[in-house]
C-alpha cells in the first residue's frame, strides 16, 4: 500500500480511461498531475509505479483515497469490477465479501501530532482539508509546487521567461492570481508555502511551445533546483510581479504566503538565490535539500536564514 485508508476494502468499477469516473477504481501505470481530475473522483487508485512520498500520492493521502501498487504485468487483468483489500494489500476481481470498517486512529495518537503540512494542487484541496473533522487544527500549512499551479492554470513558464521581462511579469502575476483564492480558504493560523519552479523535462515539454525542450532518457534530470533558476535571468521579474500582485490583492494576508527553494546544493547557492530574487534577511525562504549530496549543509542553510529544511532523494 502506497497510501492507506481507515477502510478495510474498496469496491468499484476499474477505470482505465484516465478520465474522471465517480467512485471508480482508477487503474494507471503511473500517477501524474495530468490525472488530477480522475484521481479526486476515484474511490481508490491502482498503479504500477511510484512510491509513498510522491506528490500525487500525498494528494490522495490528504483526501483519504487509498493507493495500491501492483506489478506492471498485473495491470492488464484489472477490468470490470474489483475489490481492493486494504488490510491485505491485495486485489480481488469481481465481488468480495464486505468488511467491517477498521477502527479510526485513537484520539490519544492524534493528540501527539503537533502540526501537519498538506500537499495540495488547488483551492479545492485546501477547502476539502479544512472541512475535515476532527483535528483539522493540526493542518497549519499547505504546500504547493509552482509547476502544479502552471498545470492547473494552463501557464507556460519557460515560454514566458524566454519572451522578455514583460511576459515574465505577466506570468508571475498570473501565478499570484491562482494563489489568492487559496489564501482566502486558509483558516486562522494557517499558511501557504509555494516551492519555486522545479520541472521534469517531460512535464516541461508538455507545457512549452515556443522553446524546444530536449528529450532525456531520465526525465527526472529536468530543469531542477536553484541552479536552473539562477540561469533563468528573467525569473526575478516574475517573482517580483508575483509578490507585488499578492500584496495588492491580499494586503497583510500576503505574508501568509511563504516560498521554498527547490533542490539546492550548498549554502553559497542558497545565498546567491536569495540575492538573485532580491530577498532581504527578514524574508523567510525554506530550502529543499538533495540527498545525500547536501544533507551535511543543513546547519549552514539554517544559519543563512532558511525558514525550514526538507530533504528528498533524486534519481
Amino acid at each position: 500500500m502506497l497510501v492507506d485508508s481507515h477502510q478495510r476494502s474498496v469496491r468499484g468499477i476499474c477505470n482505465r480511461s484516465g478520465r474522471p469516473v465517480g467512485d471508480a477504481i482508477l487503474v494507471v501505470d503511473e500517477l501524474g498531475p495530468e490525472l488530477y481530475d480522475a484521481i479526486i473522483t476515484s474511490s481508490a487508485v491502482i498503479c504500477a509505479k511510484g512510491g509513498r512520498t510522491g506528490h500525487m500520492q500525498s494528494l490522495c493521502r490528504s483526501r483519504g483515497i487509498p493507493v495500491l501498487r501492483v506489478a506492471p504485468s498485473e495491470l492488464d487483468a484489472l477490468a470490470d469490477e474489483a475489490t481492493v483489500l486494504l488490510d491485505r494489500a491485495a486485489v480481488v476481481l469481481g465481488e468480495a465479501a464486505p468488511a467491517e470498517p477498521a477502527p479510526r486512529c485513537p484520539a490519544a495518537v492524534l493528540g501527539d501530532i503537533e502540526s501537519i503540512c498538506v500537499v495540495v494542487t488547488d483551492t479545492a484541496d485546501i477547502r476539502a482539508t479544512n472541512a475535515l473533522a476532527p483535528r483539522v487544527e493540526h493542518a497549519d500549512s499547505f504546500f504547493i509546487r509552482e509547476e502544479f499551479v502552471c498545470f492547473s492554470a494552463g501557464l507556460s513558464p519557460i515560454d514566458a521567461l524566454r519572451a522578455g521581462a514583460r511576459e515574465a511579469e505577466r506570468y508571475g502575476a498570473a501565478v499570484a492570481s491562482e494563489l489568492c483564492p487559496m489564501v482566502r480558504e486558509l483558516l486562522p493560523g494557517q499558511r501557504l508555502i509555494m516551492r519555486l519552479l522545479d520541472l521534469r523535462s517531460d512535464d516541461a515539454a508538455k507545457i512549452t511551445s515556443g522553446d524546444h525542450v530536449h528529450d532525456e532518457p531520465n526525465p527526472e534530470l529536468g530543469r531542477h533546483g536553484a541552479r536552473w533558476l539562477l540561469r533563468e535571468h528573467r525569473y526575478p521579474h516574475a517573482f517580483r510581479a508575483l509578490r507585488s500582485r499578492l500584496r495588492d490583492r491580499l494586503g497583510a494576508d500576503a505574508d501568509r504566503v511563504r516560498f521554498a527553494v527547490p533542490f539546492i546544493n550548498d549554502r553559497d547557492e542558497y545565498v546567491r538565490l536569495r540575492r538573485f530574487l532580491g530577498l532581504g534577511r527578514e524574508t523567510p525562504l525554506a530550502v529543499f535539500v538533495e540527498t545525500p549530496a547536501a544533507v551535511h549543509s543543513a546547519a549552514d542553510f539554517c544559519a543563512s536564514g532558511a525558514a525550514s529544511c526538507s530533504s528528498a532523494p533524486r534519481t
